[in-house]
């Protein structure tokens, strides 16, 4: 006997398997404004600045016959220095207005002597 065995033509099957995902993830750039809120506070403080004013009290005082008796009050004046400089006299400081203050008190002494003479 002879053992010739045929085998039969079968045809190539194709047969798909279900897909498989395969995810790629791909990046961009995205702007986001972060807004930071600054809030200005202005406070406002008064810091003392000293102004120097100085004014000239002048007072007489008599030394007749060895004892001191001071005159009838004594006189203000009007000359104010600020600071080093007098305003009345520009240029000058305050020995100028004081100065200024003890001619003048000088000048009213002298009139007033010469017409007690009279």
């Amino acid at each position: 006997m002879s053992c010739n065995y045929h085998r039969p033509f079968c045809p190539t099957v194709t047969v798909y398997d279900p897909p498989q995902r395969i995810e790629r993830d791909f990046y961009h750039p995205q702007v986001v404004k972060v807004i930071h809120p600054i809030e200005i506070v202005n406070k406002h403080h008064c810091v003392p600045v000293y102004e120097h004013c100085y004014q000239v009290i002048e007072k007489e005082e008599d030394m007749c016959h060895g004892h001191g008796h001071k005159s009838h009050g004594h006189k203000s004046h009007d000359h104010m220095s600020h600071g080093h400089m007098s305003h009345g006299h520009k240029g000058y400081g305050y020995e100028a207005t004081i100065s200024s203050v003890r001619s003048k008190a000088k000048k009213h002494k002298s009139s007033k002597s010469r017409s007690s003479k009279r």
